[in-house]
């Protein structure tokens, strides 16, 4: 947030081209993905990829202003090529009422997926448990945030309450301490 850069990952190279390709270059992002720094926002995308049993993403791009040529005279031009607007469009879907209750810890997950792996649940269900917004029992977590209490706790009854979550976590989020609150919200 204090540079104004975005930063965007990917594995192929397709969002780099839907950079530069539009006249305007329009970023949609969860208020979540706002980081202090750039450097804060680099290591969470190396984190999200190290914790999903990835090596590293292909691309990290880093994105500030449209592009700029010094190379006529040191006379900076812009934009020298691509897109020749950014405008940022955040999306709140909850959060902010999340941040001030006992869902908050929730907003500390980078998507990794790790909690996925070791889910018992997860692992027979597959991607149809734990809500629209993120599968599995972050899922859940998630469907509170972004769709209310009363939908995700019936999905919170599937959830074994294992603990596999918790361990595997990068950002210790105490994913089925969670659900165990979400299971006492029946409507």
């Amino acid at each position: 947030a204090k540079e104004g850069t975005v930063v965007t990952v990917e594995n192929e190279g397709n969002v780099r081209m839907t950079m530069t390709i539009p006249k305007k270059h329009l970023v949609v992002s969860s208020i979540d993905k706002v980081y202090p720094t750039t450097l804060d926002c680099v290591k969470e995308a190396l984190a999200q990829s190290y914790f999903a049993g990835y090596d590293k993403p292909t691309y990290i791009s880093l994105t500030s202003t449209p592009s700029g040529t010094g190379d006529i005279e040191k006379v900076i031009v812009r934009p020298a090529q691509g897109s020749k607007e950014m405008h940022v469009v955040l999306v709140d879907n909850g959060r902010l009422q999340a941040a001030r209750g006992p869902l908050a810890g929730t907003l500390k997950c980078i998507k990794c997926g790790a909690c996925q792996l070791v889910c018992p649940v997860f692992a027979v269900d597959g991607p149809t448990w734990g809500g629209q917004t993120y599968t599995g029992a972050i899922g859940i977590v998630w469907t509170a945030i972004t769709e209310g209490v009363d939908v995700a706790n019936p999905l919170s009854y599937f959830c074994l309450g294992c603990n596999a979550c918790n361990e595997v976590c990068p950002t210790g989020i105490n994913i089925s301490g969670l659900i165990r609150w979400l299971k006492t919200k029946r409507t």
